[in-house]
This record gives structure tokens, sequence and C-alpha cells, in this order.
């Protein structure tokens, strides 16, 4: 060997060691960074990021001994995300503990992933030098560092998208059998990432099988196997011995868990599917190897590895396309194609907080290089673009396309392409002719980097990043160091400690309550909302269960479900991302203090930095025996079979309610009365009759209850009592609200005598037809023909055809208020009834009947004409008709 070949070998192996020693030195300085990030910070804001980490602690229980059905719930878990970032993270707590600073170091896996993929993805196509470029300055992108201390998904994706195109690479077109292989492997963990991996993958993927013709060599795979090898070689290439094997491999997998497959939407179909996809795996693979053949097999692979969560989750991908393209994004808004700042959203994130001002000028210059020297080629651009470069405009403008016509609006959602904004930025440096000028400005670049990675990353630093804002026509604010919402130092400004209240809640409450406690949330702030507190929890207080009111969409059940819970947090500023029932349910709280009051006692006020204030209520009534649990768990069951939607009910005392709406699960809108006041109690009242076609009063207690029957006594006089139930010492009575009937009510004037006691001189029908299930309403007016001495109860019948009693009402004058022992004689009284027709009833016509009868022995007063017994016991009010109900076009009850 030559001095020269050998001093170029050298020249070599210290180029690849000095190559390796900076992207350790790169590694290590992100990881310190990040560690010391995470150590100095403890508030946790947003959603997503909590949520994440949630889920990390609840995969690590799931696999808290690994076996077939721990491994299988954690691979099929059905959530909205795929499970590999979230397993990745176990091993971490195994070996360091349960952290959230642990959960947020495992990125230093992913950090490690990016930086040796864009390292190697650069070396392989223009050298060793731009690939360290690269992979320098993809780790000084503003949004890449900041994420890679968080716990978001977005960052695991980035660093599989750029080892996928690697793995891809290293395939040689597919010609390359281990390569391919691997890449199916790198592709099915993609996969298992996050579903827009091949958003970002799936086109270089198509481009790099087209462009070395793998693609079209799919019609010529050899598909024996067998044809020169041994006995053994044979038998694993057989058909027969791949539907075994796969059989097999299913069997284990699917037999211990098959009491789960219900649970799944494919059910009883997801092993019969998996056993096919692993047999044509199984056989792809052991076909002799061509680009065909290679390309299929990373397929099957990437897509069997991926089946292992997508089947069981096959539902996914509706979610997928909703949040891509259905409904509203969470700014509120959809797609927007006649909005010109559609158009330019992610570019200006691009510009703003992804790669920073600076780092987007030098993009859009190496662009401007690169096409200059392109285009000095003189040849068709087809061919003045190389391998690489097409690689790397796909990887970058399609899934940049993508998002950008798709409604999402997020800076972390697409960052998965910046690594090819980072190879084509290097590529382009290193094309400036004059060595000088390219030394200097890629120096520039790294030194700005560093600052710029310091500067955001530090809150004694942090304050520079304001020296550094201008203004600019048109695009207004810009900070030069990158701003946004993914971008904050540890301790200060939105990562304020100060802002860390929910540890002092959930320590308020285990000391308040000294044992398990539900705490229902109705705030919903990026500081302190479900996700966080359910972090929390798992992580400190399991003690503790959190229902997530404010995104409560149940409506009216919200404001029935604070009483469930055993401590509630709400904030009297302006709701903020509350659901309608949680705004309705704070607003009720809000208008009526004393009926929450009489529930709950203060134990907690805090205060945000910037102001905003939340309070702590602790449940004040003591629990209910269980006797009076099983009374209400009765009554609730009863109300089951007459309560809807648009229903109230009414619970006196307020304090009821504690027991009551733990066991009341239905979606009927609750109030609490009476509050003391009665004036304020008979306008709510009166709203309730105007908003409510049915309204149940749940009492216990009797007087105690409804002191001087101020709820009973004003709905019998101004609603029709339809039903009254006991249930031990608790009572529930059913009323009909006067509202509701355009048509007015029918008025018939009645001389009718019964007994020579009471005169019935009257009827009001609010109703001539009714549906199954729905109430008749009817008032009576009586008059005292002379002084009654016993009580006599009033019956009214609804009567079929022959003469059958359909539905009924039976109950003292005015719902007891009115006994006829009290009449005087000449006085008028009138008398709501309500008749509640049982859902079998028949459409057809009936007659309604009424009459008075004694209690104690059932006999009816007769119908006198004249002081002469007509042999009648009943008066004739008039027909009804049953109709059927109505329905709408698909079939569902109008309502």
């Amino acid at each position: 060997m030559s001095a020269v070949s050998t001093e170029r070998e050298n020249g070599a192996r210290w180029g690849r060691y000095l190559t390796g020693a900076a992207l350790l030195g790169l590694f290590a300085f992100h990881t310190v960074l990040n560690w010391m990030w995470a150590e100095a910070n403890v508030t946790l804001m947003g959603w997503d990021r909590s949520s994440h980490l949630a889920k990390t602690l609840i995969y690590n229980d799931i696999l808290g001994e690994i076996n077939l059905r721990s491994l299988f719930t954690a691979l099929t878990w059905p959530w909205n995300r795929p499970p590999f970032f979230f397993l990745t993270v176990v091993p971490f707590y195994r070996l360091f503990g349960e952290s959230t600073d642990v959960a947020l170091m495992s990125n230093c896996l992913y950090l490690a992933i990016l930086l040796w993929s864009v390292y190697s993805i650069g070396r392989l196509l223009y050298g060793r030098k731009i690939g360290l470029l690269a992979a320098c300055l993809v780790s000084f992108y503003p949004i890449l560092f900041s994420i890679s201390r968080l716990s978001y998904v977005d960052y695991a994706l980035t660093a599989m998208v750029a080892l996928a195109v690697y793995l891809l690479l290293k395939t040689d077109g597919f010609r390359h059998r281990g390569w391919s292989l691997a890449f199916g492997l790198g592709m099915g963990l993609g996969l298992l990432t996050k579903w827009p991996f091949m958003a970002f993958a799936g086109v270089p993927i198509a481009y790099e099988a087209w462009r070395s013709g793998a693609l079209r060599r799919l019609l010529f795979v050899p598909w024996d196997g067998a044809r020169g090898s041994t006995g053994r070689r044979r038998v694993a290439t057989s058909p027969l011995f791949h539907v075994l094997a796969a059989l097999v491999l299913t069997a284990i997998w699917y037999v211990p868990n098959w009491d789960r497959l219900s649970g799944f939407v494919l059910g009883g179909w997801l092993p019969l599917l998996s056993w096919i996809l692993l047999t044509l795996t199984f056989y792809v693979v052991s076909r002799n190897a061509s680009q065909g053949t290679n390309l299929l097999s990373a397929v099957f692979i990437g897509g069997t590895l991926a089946s292992a969560w997508s089947l069981p989750n096959i539902g996914f991908s509706g979610r997928f396309v909703f949040v891509a393209y259905g409904g509203v994004n969470i700014q509120g808004k959809g797609l927007s194609f006649l909005d010109p700042t559609f158009y330019v959203r992610y570019l200006s994130m691009m510009l703003t907080e992804q790669l920073s001002p600076l780092y987007f000028t030098a993009f859009l210059l190496t662009i401007v290089v690169l096409a200059y020297a392109w285009f000095r080629r003189g040849v068709a651009i087809s061919r003045r673009l190389s391998h690489g470069a097409w690689l790397l405009a796909l990887w970058l403008a399609v899934p940049f396309l993508i998002f950008t016509l798709s409604q999402t609006w997020n800076s972390r959602f697409n960052i998965a392409l910046l690594p090819a904004a980072a190879l084509i930025t290097a590529r382009g440096l290193f094309a400036i002719p004059t060595r000088g000028l390219r030394a200097a400005i890629i120096s520039l670049l790294v030194f700005c980097g560093v600052a710029q990675c310091l500067v955001l990353s530090t809150d004694d630093l942090y304050a520079l990043s304001e020296r550094t804002v201008i203004e600019v026509p048109v695009i207004g604010r810009l900070n030069l160091l990158g701003e946004g919402a993914y971008i904050m130092p540890p301790d200060s400004d939105r990562t304020d400690s100060g802002y860390w209240l929910v540890p002092q809640i959930l320590n308020a409450i285990r000391a308040d309550s000294g044992g398990p406690a539900t705490l229902g949330l109705l705030v919903n702030y990026t500081y302190l909302n479900a996700d966080i507190l359910r972090y929390q929890t798992l992580l400190e207080f399991e003690e503790v269960e959190v229902r997530d009111l404010a995104r409560d969409e149940s409506g009216p059940a919200v404001y029935t479900q604070v009483f469930a819970s055993d401590y509630v947090v709400y904030s009297t500023h302006d709701p903020y991302k509350l659901s309608d029932g949680a705004q309705e349910a704070v607003r009720r709280i809000r208008e009526s203090p004393e009926a929450f009051l009489a529930v709950f006692e203060p134990v907690g006020e805090y205060q945000f930095p910037d102001g905003e204030e939340v309070f702590l209520f602790g449940k004040r009534v003591p629990a209910a025996g269980p006797q009076v649990e099983e009374y209400y768990e009765h009554l609730v069951a009863g109300l089951g079979t007459t309560s809807g939607d648009g229903d109230a009910i009414i619970v006196a005392p307020p304090q009821e309610a504690a027991t009551f709406a733990r066991l009341y699960g239905g979606s009927s809108t609750l109030y609490l009365l009476p509050t003391g006041e009665t004036g304020e109690d008979q306008e709510v009242l009166g709203e309730i009759l105007e908003s409510h076609y049915r309204v149940h009063f749940v009492l216990r207690g009797g007087a105690e209850a409804d002191p001087d029957s101020l709820v009973e006594r004003w709905l019998s006089e101004h609603a029709y009592r339809t039903g009254d139930e006991w249930y031990g010492d608790v009572r529930s009575i059913l009323f009909a609200s006067p509202d509701g009937e355009e048509a007015g009510p029918v008025e018939r004037q009645i001389e009718a005598n019964l007994g020579d006691y009471v005169s019935l001189v009257g009827v009001e029908l609010l109703d001539q037809t009714v549906e199954p299930g729905g109430i008749v309403r009817v008032t009576l007016e009586w008059s005292a023909l002379e002084e009654v001495a016993e009580d006599y109860a009033v019956f009214v019948h609804l009567l079929d055809g022959q003469g059958r009693v359909v539905a009924q009402h039976d109950g003292q004058p005015v719902g007891g208020l009115l006994p006829t022992s009290s009449w005087v004689q000449g006085e008028r009284i009138r008398d709501r009834h309500g008749l509640l027709v049982p859902q079998e009833a028949a459409p057809g016509k009936y007659l309604l009947v009424a009459g008075l009868y004694l209690p104690t022995t059932g006999e009816r007063l007769r119908v006198l004409d004249g002081g002469v017994e007509t042999g009648a016991d009943s008066v004739e009010l008039g027909p009804m008709e049953v109709v059927p109900i109505e329905t709408s076009a698909d079939g569902d009850p109008d309502g």
C-alpha cells in the first residue's frame, strides 16, 4: 500500500472519529440541557402533554407483570394513539423510577435516533460533512429542541421518519436484502408511533420504489423459493409451513386473550385476518431475493408489525380523517379555502417557531443557491435534480401540502418534515462556491444555533429573547430567535412555578378527605385541567378520582354530576373551553349559590400569577346510610322508566342531591329547592314549568324537606299531578307542565251532582290527543253543595272501548292540599290531574271519566239527577284519542 493511500485511510479514519465525537458532543449538549430544563421545570401545561404522560404510567402498570395477556393489552389498547412511544418510556421508569423528569428524558433515545439518522442520510447522499452539518442544524431548530424536552409523540415521530428514510436509502433501491428487511421493521415501528407516519415517509418510499425499478419488478417476483436449496430450505419456503407457523403464532397470541376479542370492532375476525397477514409475510420473506421480493417483504413486515395495533383499533382511520378534514379544529375553524391565511399558516409557523427567522432565511437562501447551481448546468429540470434532491424535496413538500390543505392547525403536527429542511440547507451551504464565505456562514449559523438554544432554554437568558423582537410589515411581530407555544424556559414566564397549583389542590383533598374521593372539575385551563390532574393522580394521588365535568357533553347532566362529586373545583371568572353543560352548571352555581352551599363548603382558594382564581369546595353532607341508599336506588330505577332528556328533577332538601346525584345517571335537568327564599323559589319553579314538559319532585323527610309544602303546593296548583310513589321515606311526585299545547285547552261546562255533596261544574282538557308515554292533562272544577264531612279522593280514568282502565290518576284534591272536608259551601276548587298513558297503549278512541270515592272503603259517590240516582258512579268528561308516535324519516322519534 502506498504512502498516499495510507495517509488517505488514516485521514478517513480520523474523519470518522471526529464526526463521531461531534455527534456525541451534540447529543451530550442537548441531553444535559434538557436535564437541566426538566429538573428546573415543575409546571405542566396543556392537555395532550399531560395525557401522554398519564398514558406512559398506564402502560407501565399494564406491563407490571409481563405475560401474553399484558403484552396483548399493551399492544392493542384502544386509544387514539399507537403504543410505541409510550412503551419506550417503560424501560426508563424501570431503571430510574416513575417521575415526570424520567418520562421527559426518555426522549434522549429519539434524540440519538434523529441525530444519527439525519447525519447518515446526509452522508449517504452528499458526504460526511453535509450530514454532520444537517444533524447540527436540525438539533438547533427551536421547535425540535423545545419539544425534545416535552412529552409529545411528534418528536418521536420525527426521529422515526428520519430513521425510515435512512433505512430506505440503505436498501439501495431494494437491492439489498438485509437492509430491506430492516427498513420494513423501521416502517412498522414508525406506523406504531403515530398515524401520520406515511404522510411524511409514504411519498419518498414510493419514489424510491419507482426510481429503482423495484415497483416495476413486482410483476417478476421469483415466487419459487425452494429451487436449488437444501431440504431444510424447502421446508422453510413451503406455503404449508407458512400457514402452520402463522397459525401457531396467531394461536399463541389470541387464544389466551380470546375473551377480549368482543371488545374490538373486528371481534372474532381479528385472529383470521392476523393469520392471513402473517402467512403472506412468511411466504413473501421466504422467496428468492430480488428487488420486487425485497420491496414486498418490507411492505409486509411493516404492515404486519403495524397491524398489531391498527387491526384491533381499525376505527382510528375514521378518527384520522375526521381530525384532518372533518368538523373543526381546536381553533374552532374548518377547511377555509377562501381564506388566504389558510395557505400560509404552516409557512408562517416555519418562519416564527419551527426554524426561527434566522434558519428560515438560511433555508431560503440555500434553495436560491442550489437553484442557481442547477440551472447553470443547462439541462432538463428532471436531470438537474439528483436522486437525493428529489427524495428530500418530496419529503419536505408533500407533507407540507398535506397539512396545509387540511384543517390541522398546530406547529408540532408537521415537524417530521424538518429534517429534510436541515439536509437541504446543509447541502445548499456547501454549494456556496467561495470557501471563506461558506465557512463564515456555516460558523455563524452554528454559533447562533447554540446561542439561540441557550437563550430559549434557560430562565436567566430568556429575557434576552425580547430584545430580538422586531416589527415587520405584513408579518407584524417577529422574534429573531423564534417564539411559539412550545418554546418556553423551565421556570419563568408561562412556566412560572406559581402556576403549579395542582399538587396544592390534591394535597388539600387528601388532607380533608382522609381517603378515596372524587373530584369534579369545572375548569379547563392550560395549567389546570383534567388531563393534568389525572396524570398527577396516577403519579402520586391514586386515591383521588378526577371527573372531567368541564368537557362533559351530556348537557344538563353535568350539573347533576357536580353533586355526585366529593369535591368540586370551579372559577368565578369567565368560563374557558367549557362544554355547554359545564357552562350552564357554572352559571347555576353562581346565580343560585344557596343550593350549592347547602351541599358544599369552601376548602381552598387559589390564584394563578396572572390573577385567575379557582376555588375548591368539599361536600359537607355526610354519606347516607345503607337503608337510605337503597331507597334512592329504587327511586332512581323507577325514574328510569318515566324520565327523559327534557325532564326536570327537583330534589328537596338540597342536601339530598349528594346521595341522589351519585346514583342517578340520567340526563334530566337537576334543580335544588327550596332555598329558603320564597319569591326566588317560585320564580325558579315558573321557569322550570316553562322549560320542561315533565317535572319530578323528589323529597325526603316530609315537612322538613319542603317547609310549608312550598314546592309541592305550588306545583300542585300550577301543574298537573300525575304520579306519587314512596320509597321508604323518600318520595317521587310526577307533574306535567301546563305549557306546550299550541291548540289551547278545551273547556266544557258540566253540572254533575255527586251524592248531593259536591258538584263537578266544569272540565278543562289541555290535550285532545296523546301519544303512548304522554300525559293527559285535565283540570276539574268542583263546587261544594254543602259542607263535606269525609275526605274523598278524586279519580280520573282513561277507558278503552271495553270500559277497561288504561290510565288513571287518583288522589286527594289539589295534591292533598285541599281535602274535601275543608271545602266551604259554594267555594270553587280548581283541581289539576295528569294521566300517564302507558307506552303499550294502542292507538284509538278512549273515554275520560272522573268521580269521587272514599279511600277507606272504595265506595264511589253516585251521580244524581234531580235528587235521583242515575246509576252512574262517574262523570264522562269527553273523548280522547291515542295517536301513534310520530317518527322522522330515519325512524327516530322527533322528540
